[in-house]
């Protein structure tokens, strides 16, 4: 598994790794309901399999923190909140794509 330095990079391997009957189910999801509903599911296993287990973690954790003096998100660096940023990423790429 990878070890993401960055947002982008964690977006990275969850598009390379999601079906896609998965993504066409993301891309077809209300963005808030999706970072909602995902807590248990897709948020689960990017903190488990990106976050928790990531040896680059400062780092990915050091890019959400710029991105939140940025403006582009909120709350403290902390698995819960990171995951949830980037699960409305996934989202945000999938919908670029279309």
């Amino acid at each position: 598994m990878n070890h993401p330095k960055t947002m982008s990079e964690a977006v990275a391997i969850i598009l390379e790794k999601l079906p896609n009957k998965n993504k066409d189910e993301i891309s077809k999801s209300d963005k808030d309901t999706l970072i909602s509903d995902a807590h248990f599911g897709m948020g689960m296993w990017i903190r488990n399999n990106l976050i928790h287990q990531n040896e680059n973690k400062i780092d990915l954790f050091a890019d959400f923190q710029k991105g939140c003096r940025e403006g582009k998100w909120e709350g403290m660096a902390e698995p819960d909140n990171v995951s949830g940023v980037i699960v409305g990423l996934v989202w945000e790429k999938l919908h670029k794509l279309l």
